[in-house]
């Protein structure tokens, strides 16, 4: 890490206790520069993180990665009087911005607040009685893109899709793409556009950014993204836009939107893996769109803005959807058998998808299981499964959920998926909500030991018609079923 990276640090402690300030103040410059979280907690120890792990600041002001014997405990007052810091003592007119969960501030530096929230017809309206922040260190480092540009934008602007885990990195790569496309990166001065709905990207304070972004650049500051980007489509003239952490579909709409006026995108998406990666339903409906060139995984938080691999969107989409993957083979039956397998595995993944769906619906909305899924099938999910489309025909003709359920079938399942599905639909809404939850974790575990085998099965029968053609390949399939 460099000086300039321990200096980010010594910029936080100035927006920290007295006590805590002077803790973490004498720490070496290399903790300082590999920092990536400061936590406090409400009478918890002091806890930082890096890409050296996770460590507690002792009373001597040392950094212990094996006990919290002698650690610096955090008080109420200190957490309330950090919060007031970080808001400039008017915790009034950011107000939304806490209630959204975080406080942005400084060169781009995030800070995330747990307390209780105050509620109204099911929308946050305050939070009080804070508890926690967790403050994380932006980083700049020029030259983080520069892998992504020298491979894929060597040739002109593409649209790009970068996905890592939390901390990888993903932001800082996105700044420095931004700096260097709109900077002359091969002789090229793009018109570059920011949607920086959380100000982490260009830090922007008094009308200007703090991070370097390029000289040819335009930035969105504090925008929804969804709106952010037609705003810029409508009145900035932008040849890319880049986006952090896409999320709900009217994001997904508005850069379809732009992606249809000729306008490059770059986004980031949380996934910690490429497995990962494919079940996002926001990813896939992006992939769908054919205007993705490159997909960029990136590696762990033990190495920030490192790249791990760089694929071609088309392959992923071979991989995800079987366009232009292996041939139909006819069996007997006259069924489609190569087709059917690949869409097995879509099904699979898709009933995957909506159990984490739920899982997610049920935390926060704690709607029951007919509710829920029906604003699935009615927020935009691309592509949803048709076992879930077809509980959900049955719904709609007035059959109860479990009911209904127990009706939906899909073609392309097999006898054990069907057993599975119905097995996991039973128990929903049947216990409270920390059983539904443990019976959804035990059900993503099972759905993904057969997305694993459908894939081997479809793999397996695919090279078997390749080899031997349809004849031969169909006579095999046949003798296997």
């Amino acid at each position: 890490m460099t000086d300039a990276n321990a200096g980010r640090f010594d910029e936080i402690l100035e927006y920290l206790p007295v006590k805590i300030k002077f803790k973490l103040k004498t720490l070496p410059e290399n903790i300082k520069g590999s920092t990536q979280e400061i936590r406090l907690r409400a009478q918890k120890p002091l806890v930082l993180s890096g890409t050296y792990g996770t460590g507690f600041i002792k009373e001597t002001g040392r950094l212990s990665m094996l006990d919290i014997a002698g650690c610096v405990i955090v008080s109420p007052d200190e957490i309330t009087d950090t919060i007031s810091k970080l808001c400039g003592y008017s915790l009034h007119t950011h107000q939304q911005s806490i209630n959204d969960g975080f406080v942005a501030f400084g060169n781009g530096h995030r800070a995330g607040i747990g307390g209780t929230a105050s509620t109204e017809n099911g929308r946050i309206t305050g939070m009080r009685r804070f508890n926690s922040v967790n403050i994380r260190i932006a980083r700049e480092h020029c030259g983080a893109g520069s892998e992504i540009t020298g491979t894929v934008f060597k040739r002109g602007l593409k649209s790009v899709i970068i996905s890592g885990e939390p901390s990888s990195g993903k932001t800082t790569v996105l700044r420095d793409l931004s700096r260097q496309l709109s900077s002359g990166f091969a002789g090229c001065f793009y018109k570059v556009a920011i949607i920086d709905e959380r100000g982490e990207i260009a830090a922007a304070n008094a009308g200007s950014a703090r991070n370097d972004i390029g000289v040819n650049c335009d930035v969105l500051s504090c925008y929804p993204k969804g709106t952010g980007i037609i705003h810029a489509l409508r009145s900035l003239s932008p040849e890319v836009i880049v986006l952090d952490e896409i999320g709900d579909m009217e994001e997904i709409c508005a850069i379809e939107q732009g992606l249809n006026s000729g306008v490059k995108f770059i986004v980031s998406i949380h996934a910690g893996s490429f497995a990962e990666l494919y079940e996002r339903p926001q990813f896939q409906r992006l992939l769908r769109t054919k205007a993705f060139d490159s997909v960029v995984q990136l590696a762990d938080k033990s190495t920030p803005g490192k790249v791990r691999k760089i694929i071609k969107a088309g392959e992923i989409q071979n991989e995800i959807f079987g366009a232009g993957g292996a041939h139909d083979v006819v069996d007997i039956d006259g069924r489609v058998f190569s087709g059917l397998t690949l869409q097995r595995v879509k099904e699979l993944v898709g009933i995957r998808l909506f159990i984490r769906n739920y899982m997610t619906q049920l935390k926060y909305s704690r709607l029951p299981p007919e509710d829920i899924l029906i604003n699935y099938c009615r927020q935009g999910v691309s592509h949803p499964p048709f076992f879930i489309l077809d509980c959900y025909k049955y719904i709609n003709r007035g059959d109860g959920f479990h009911v209904s359920w127990g009706k939906a079938k899909s073609r392309a399942l097999k006898s054990e998926d069907l057993a599975a599905a119905a097995s996991f639909g039973e128990r929903l809404g049947t216990t409270d909500i920390d059983g539904q939850l443990r019976h959804c974790e035990e059900y993503t575990e099972l759905f993904g030991n057969l997305i694993e085998s459908a894939r081997e099965h479809s793999k397996k029968y695919s090279e078997i018609y390749t080899a031997l053609g349809v004849l031969a390949g169909a006579a095999i399939v046949i003798m296997f079923l």
